[in-house]
């Protein structure tokens, strides 16, 4: 497997793998285990934090190259609106973990662990979109390398 394919797929991996740990996350909070709910929002953050590394390092390194064709290929719009615009939210999701986090940690009243669930589907519907755009960045990627004998 190609280096590129393998940071590819770690971070895909790591964003997959936050979503389900927010998922318990909201389920110990409804089950009213704060502690526990303290543990998995601090997984999510961490996983969280190395797609971002991974897939920024990826667009740093990779993406460049294949943007280019990207851009004047019938495929435009997937980086036009897809990956514009997971330019400008993929950040939110890992600060809006951070943010459940430390409302875990410093608060545990009815009302945080109200806010706390909020803020978690939250992080999980951004986490979702980013996802799904990213996979059409991908798709159209893929046909563009297909069709270019790359």
């Amino acid at each position: 497997m190609l280096k590129v394919e393998l940071l590819m797929k770690s971070h895909v991996f790591l964003g997959n793998a936050a979503i389900i740990f927010l998922l318990i996350t909201i389920v110990a909070i409804k089950k009213g285990n704060v502690g526990v709910s303290r543990v998995y929002a601090l997984v999510s953050s961490v996983l969280l934090g190395l797609c971002s590394l991974f897939g920024g390092y990826w667009y740093i390194r990779y993406y460049p190259g294949v943007r280019n064709l990207l851009k004047v290929s019938e495929w435009s719009w997937a980086h036009r609106f897809f990956m514009e615009t997971k330019e400008h939210v993929f950040f939110q999701v890992f600060l809006l973990s951070l943010f459940l986090t430390i409302l875990l940690f410093r608060e545990n009243d009815e009302q945080a662990l109200r806010l706390a669930s909020r803020v978690a589907w939250l992080t999980i519907g951004t986490a979702v979109l980013v996802n799904v755009f990213g996979h059409f960045v991908d798709l159209g990627i893929s046909l563009i390398l297909a069709t270019h004998g790359g």
